[in-house]
């Protein structure tokens, strides 16, 4: 009948238990551009080489390999026709390639560069 309901003695079930992810603040990470290679003839940036003390937080042992610098993660500086013209002082956010499961967690301010677009100097 359509009011009658079974209910199982037992049921079995699998949990997965994870380590708890861990936190670490990266003294220093170097920051490399990217620009089309259109602007590499036409134009330099200048920018900050590195970024100082950004936490990240991701699996035990993926932390303990960027603590032990087994692992280095990177952070970019992506600049595009939408930041000219030249010589205005601009500020962006920096894109981080960090292992799977790892991510910034510091505050999205101090994880961003002041940068400007330059013209290219003829090399003589």
């Amino acid at each position: 009948s359509e009011h009658v309901h079974l209910i199982p003695d037992k049921v079995d079930a699998t949990i997965s238990v994870r380590q708890a992810d861990e936190t670490l603040e990266i003294p220093s990470i170097s920051v490399f551009v990217t620009m089309p290679q259109t602007f590499q003839k036409r134009y330099t940036v200048e920018y900050p080489g590195t970024i100082a003390r950004v936490k990240v937080s991701g699996p035990p042992e993926v932390i303990h390999a960027i603590e032990n610098g087994t692992i280095r993660p990177k952070a970019r500086l992506e600049v595009n026709a939408e930041d000219l013209p030249p010589g205005k002082r601009q500020s962006r956010a920096l894109v981080f390639d960090l292992p799977e499961g790892v991510h910034v967690i510091s505050d999205p301010s101090q994880t961003a560069v002041d940068f400007s677009i330059q013209e290219a100097r003829a090399s003589e």
